[in-house]
């Protein structure tokens, strides 16, 4: 979208546009918008902007009748703090796990929480944790100060999750702002730890879909036969235009359905206790750079 538009009027659009196409003003109870992608602002030359700029989307946000889940991404945390950042949008925690309806559950990861551009202090647990990975895969493409990924401690609460999720017989969809699996966008835009998490994701029978967003051109790529979604960028739509999607879940497919920019994909799926993909087809895909 245009650089100098106000965030506040690009939520608005977005807002009025899930109405129209009846993602609000007729959402059942049981079904939530979420804002997977992360990076809701931009981050601008210091705090005070970020934080007029964090105001007036989450205004738009609260227009909403029904909740929302937001992502944590790089461009969030650039003149905010985490502590801040967290309690603008109303969140305990950067990950966590939401039940949806009927068996479906969703598992939003913090791929910031790894990363140069944390917040961590000088020192830190965190910090050392991040610099240790940073200079042990420095030669690795991903390694960008732009990209990030997820401590230990996070990446245990994702195994466990996954598992509980087996137990539960629940089916998953994970979610975060830099994208996991290889293949699914620029591998300069792709999350530092993002083998290791698509890896866990795919060995589990109850994980299905992955959403991302972070590379703005988009991508999408089916790892071990599960499908990976990296959502286009707003940035990427033209001034006074959409980019967005719509998901709709249902007991044998995911449908995600793009305006504008956004992409447009089928991915169907089987019970959890059988292959959780048969088939996909993805169309809207920005090329490859």
């Amino acid at each position: 979208m245009g650089e100098k538009e106000p965030a506040s009027q690009i939520i608005a659009r977005l807002r009025v546009g899930w109405r129209d196409h009846h993602a609000i003003s007729r959402i059942p109870a049981h079904c939530s918008p979420s804002s997977p992608s992360g990076d809701i602002v931009d981050g601008r030359e210091d705090e005070e902007s970020t934080n007029d700029d964090l105001r007036l989307v989450m205004a738009q946000f609260g227009r909403l009748k029904c909740p929302v889940y937001h992502t944590v991404g790089n461009h969030c945390l650039k003149f905010l703090s985490r502590e801040a950042l967290l309690l603008a949008l109303k969140a305990n925690s950067s990950y966590y796990a939401v039940d949806l309806h009927s068996g479906w559950r969703l598992l939003v990861l913090d791929t910031t929480e790894l990363s140069t551009h944390a917040g961590w202090p000088a020192g830190s647990p965190q910090e050392v944790e991040t610099n240790a990975f940073l200079n042990a895969h420095r030669n690795q493409v991903r390694m960008k100060r732009w990209n990030g990924g997820t401590r230990e401690e996070q990446t245990q609460w994702l195994r466990s999750q996954l598992e509980r999720a087996e137990i539960d017989g629940a089916r998953v969809i994970v979610a975060s702002h830099h994208p996991l699996a290889q293949g699914s966008c620029r591998e300069t835009h792709r999350c530092w730890n993002g083998d290791e998490l698509a890896a866990i994701c795919a060995a589990s029978p109850a994980f299905v879909l992955a959403l991302a967003g972070h590379d703005h051109p988009g991508g999408f790529v089916i790892y071990r036969d599960r499908p990976f979604v990296t959502l286009e960028g707003m940035l990427e739509a033209k001034e006074d235009s959409n980019s967005y999607a719509i998901m709709r879940v249902y007991e044998d497919k995911i449908a995600i359905d793009g305006v504008g920019t956004g992409v447009t994909c089928r991915l169907v799926s089987v019970p959890v206790n059988g292959q959780p993909m048969v088939s996909a087809t993805f169309t809207s895909v920005a090329p490859r750079l």
